[in-house]
């Protein structure tokens, strides 16, 4: 897969990897950080998920929710995206 910083391509990558349309979110922020830790260098815009990314992956989220490309989920306090 060639690297990318469009959170909505991680997803997409992120389900066809765990072979389900639900992904939960906590799983989801630590993937994504070890991605952004592994690709940081060829995409400088991975950095913004380094350290503890679930605010910035939240915030980014709720702007795909909005424009319904994600919905999110929230079932016994915790969330779970569906792409």
């Amino acid at each position: 897969m060639a690297t990318t910083s469009n959170l909505s391509s991680i997803i997409r990558f992120y389900a066809e990897k765990q072979k389900s349309p639900f992904i939960d979110l906590k799983e989801f922020c630590a993937y994504v950080r070890k991605y952004a830790e592994h690709h940081v260098e060829e995409q400088s815009e991975l950095v913004k998920y380094l350290g503890d990314p679930t605010s910035t992956i939240v915030a980014e989220l709720q702007g795909l929710s909005e424009k319904h490309l994600v919905t999110i989920i929230t079932a016994n306090n915790k969330k779970t995206i569906v792409s």
